[in-house]
């Protein structure tokens, strides 16, 4: 497992209750990555790497907001003059692979939040990944575009959801299974969903997630 932007660690620490043998978790930001690396200490099988995750082996800047999670790379000078600039050193999915010896690997699930930059990374996908959850930014992408290149790959769209609002959040709390009713407008589950269904599925939901598998993949 390979989680790009893993932030303060709250889906590394899913991911390991959900059985993953191994997480590498990347977070660029130096404060954000000190706080995951504290969060998930006491897992043997967790890796923190305070890195980024590119389309090549280079350093990127990233513009941090007062909301740290929201924290993206800037090419150039068109950041807010209040934020915080940090450099940061970037590697491709292709060099984190062979750095860890992954090579024998064929069934390594990715799971990406780098605000915007998804596109730029998942042009060139090495074989060794078979799954791929990522968070879709529209706003910096065009969503069926990336669908489209993802697919070339080798991939098909297993499932399209999206997010609760954090409003919501409570109501599960305390009624449980009941709040199922309030829920149904914001989980979207639908299997083998086509590229130009993404577009409008898209209107219906609240931070949309796509999950991607390899067509050899039964799961």
């Amino acid at each position: 497992m390979i989680d790009i932007g893993a932030n303060l660690g709250y889906y590394v620490l899913i991911e390991i209750l959900a059985g993953a043998r191994k997480v590498i978790a990347i977070e660029p930001i130096p404060l954000t990555y000190n706080y995951l690396k504290e969060n998930v200490k006491k897992y043997n099988n967790v890796i923190t790497l305070n890195i980024a995750i590119l389309e090549n082996d280079r350093e990127a800047s990233f513009e941090v907001l007062k909301r740290f999670n929201l924290a993206h790379i800037v090419e150039d000078s068109t950041y807010l003059s209040s934020s915080q600039i940090v450099r940061v050193k970037g590697l491709s999915l292709k060099t984190l692979i062979k750095k860890f010896n992954l090579h024998n690997e064929n069934n390594i699930m990715l799971r990406m939040d780098i605000e915007g930059y998804e596109y730029r990374v998942l042009k060139n996908i090495p074989e060794q990944v078979s799954l791929i959850n990522v968070e879709i930014h529209p706003s910096k992408y065009d969503v069926e575009e990336l669908c489209k290149e993802v697919i070339n790959q080798g991939f098909i769209i297993r499932y399209f959801i999206g997010d609760i609002p954090f409003g919501l959040y409570p109501i599960v709390n305390i009624l449980g299974l009941k709040s199922l009713r309030f829920l149904k407008p914001y989980l979207i589950a639908d299997e083998y969903v086509k590229c130009d269904k993404i577009k409008e599925l898209m209107r219906k939901v609240v931070h949309p997630y796509i999950f991607f598998a390899r067509q050899h993949n039964d799961l």
